[in-house]
């Protein structure tokens, strides 16, 4: 690695993206390991790929892009979390336990004022004794469950499986619980959603079309490999999956002819035998068959 790149990266290492920075490091390592000479670009006054990787047989630009599944989501993770703990001490103030969903009309915005009048919203149908039953309010309905409870040890294990099998897929959930000599009592149960469906295929779809179009010259082949935060299980998603169909219809764009395929990587996963503890990512590899570049068509990435 030239000093130039080198120094980028140490000063990249240090920011809040540092683990965007260290994915290229990953990628670029992996196609180190099968012998291949890396070349890094060194000049940033333009547009350019990650790196560039000489196989024995062709060269081939790689693009990497980290990207945040919950961004393009309805409902993102920490505005739920921000939204509970503005709604669930004022219900145990109250010594109330049991459940509350909430199903918005639109997406959880994230700024205060839209969370403090949904908080507000809640808490008030709670203040004038609406605790069993659905209920509208202006940014949706709620389905409110609770009854006065004071220090009732509860099994947490229970809560959790009941919340595991009532969440909808595409909603969030907490549990929250008070403590009374080290055991949990008084849990209270919060979920999430939204009536609107997520965008996150939409989302990953805008950031892998920038890539093809701003950081992959369309001289030489390209590759772009996605990591996809919180996503852990590629089972479902290699085939007939969304990701694979939305993928697939960007190869048959003349403005991708240049990109050869597209990968996914996973979270960092464990396995753990007898003897041995392994770390690893889960990968999916989607190759363009309409590559203009025919060498490049089958290559083993």
């Amino acid at each position: 690695m030239p000093e130039l790149v080198k120094h980028k990266y140490q000063k990249d290492f240090i920011g809040n993206q540092a683990r965007s920075y260290l994915f290229e490091i990953q990628i670029a390592w992996h196609f180190f390991r099968k012998g291949y000479k890396i070349q890094w670009h060194e000049n940033n006054s333009l547009p350019h790929s990650e790196f560039l990787v000489k196989s024995p047989d062709f060269e081939f630009n790689v693009e990497c892009k980290r990207i945040s599944v919950d961004a393009s989501r309805r409902i993102r993770r920490r505005d739920f979390y921000r939204l509970a703990d503005k709604i669930i001490p004022q219900i145990q103030r109250q010594n109330y336990s049991g459940s509350i969903d909430i199903i918005l009309k639109e997406k959880l915005h994230g700024n205060d004022k839209f969370l403090d009048e949904l908080s507000s919203q809640v808490i008030s149908k709670i203040n004038t004794g609406k605790l069993k039953g659905n209920y509208k309010i202006s940014l949706g309905s709620l389905d409110i469950d609770l009854e006065s409870t004071e220090g009732v040890v509860v099994d947490l294990n229970y809560y959790r499986k009941k919340l595991s099998e009532k969440k909808p897929l595409k909603a969030y959930g907490v549990i929250f619980q008070k403590s009374k000599n080290g055991k949990p009592v008084d849990p209270v149960v919060m979920t999430i959603q939204s009536e609107k469906p997520d965008t996150v295929l939409e989302g990953i779809r805008d950031r892998i079309s920038e890539a093809a179009k701003i950081q992959l010259e369309k001289s030489k082949p390209g590759f772009i490999v996605c990591f996809l935060e919180e996503i852990n299980d590629f089972r479902k998603l290699a085939n007939n999956s969304g990701l694979q169909l939305m993928t697939n219809s960007l190869f048959y764009k003349d403005k991708f002819s240049h990109i050869v395929a597209v990968g996914y990587s996973s979270e960092l996963l464990r396995a753990i035998t007898k003897n041995t503890e392994e770390f690893f990512n889960e990968k999916l590899v989607f190759q363009n068959p309409n590559c203009k570049f025919k060498k490049a068509r089958n290559f083993k990435f």
